[in-house]
């Protein structure tokens, strides 16, 4: 049996907007829910899982997150995908787990902006 691609899916988050958070989430959460249906990628989104917990009381920040994060893309991940939404450039997060996987030789790869504005378009919608 062919093992499943492990996805650690990267996306900026944090925000001085609250809107823009939940925006974020909400495109991480559906690119996920993409992947697993369409593509059978087992896939992590630290974004949908994070943006539930922190609703509790923990902290946005990576700083507080890195440590579990890169130790997802280290011990688990067989891959990292970025979805590049505005801002992500900036995103301090990011650029950490981007620069952690490629030091691990673990690949990175960009999604598709035709995709990425697919999911963008559906998750709007409803």
């Amino acid at each position: 049996m062919e093992k499943r691609k492990r996805i650690y899916l990267a996306c900026p988050y944090t925000h001085e907007n609250a809107e823009v958070m939940e925006y974020r989430a909400k495109i991480a959460t559906a690119m996920a829910s993409f992947y697993m249906r369409v593509h059978e990628y087992i896939v992590f989104s630290p974004i949908t899982y994070g943006h539930e917990v922190c609703k509790h009381g923990v902290a946005h920040g990576f700083g507080w997150w890195k440590e579990m994060d890169l130790s997802i893309i280290k011990e688990w991940a067989t891959e990292v995908h970025c979805i590049n939404l505005a801002g992500y450039e900036n995103s301090v997060g990011m650029k950490a787990e981007i620069a952690f996987a490629e030091e691990n030789k673990i690949p990175v790869i960009e999604i598709d902006h035709d995709v990425v504005a697919m999911i963008i378009r559906r998750a709007c919608r409803g």
